[in-house]
């Protein structure tokens, strides 16, 4: 890759990788949660409180409405924070782009793949 591309275009390259990278740290852990509540739900819990766990006794059945609001809840939240996040880096990500490539003019075609990048 090194002997094919210019420094220009292995600089973009870096630049959309440490973008990509800043993305995932929108999530400020919830992936973890929301995977930590499903596997409750799993085991037998039948809701989901604030503070601590609900104990079971015996083997419970799932509680499929609890599951499906826990699962429709995380697709809410997902959906919500891919549109922020979108938001952010069309404004922000395509401001600081255009300065660091002089106007999208240091690599061929760079608004386009950058475009490419965000969806």
């Amino acid at each position: 890759m090194l002997r094919l591309l210019t420094a220009e275009e292995i600089g973009l390259h870096y630049l959309m990788l440490t973008a990509g990278t800043l993305v995932a740290l929108f999530d400020f852990g919830f992936a973890p949660q929301f995977g930590r509540n499903v596997s409750y739900v799993f085991s037998g819990a039948q809701e989901i409180k604030k503070e601590g766990v609900q104990i079971i006794k015996s083997q419970s059945v799932i509680n499929y409405r609890l599951l499906s609001n826990m699962i429709q809840t995380a697709r809410l939240f997902y959906r919500f924070l891919a549109l922020i996040v979108l938001l952010v880096m069309l404004v922000f990500g395509t401001l600081y782009m255009y300065q660091v490539t002089d106007g999208f003019v240091k690599v061929e075609n760079t608004l386009i793949i950058w475009i490419i990048f965000l969806n």
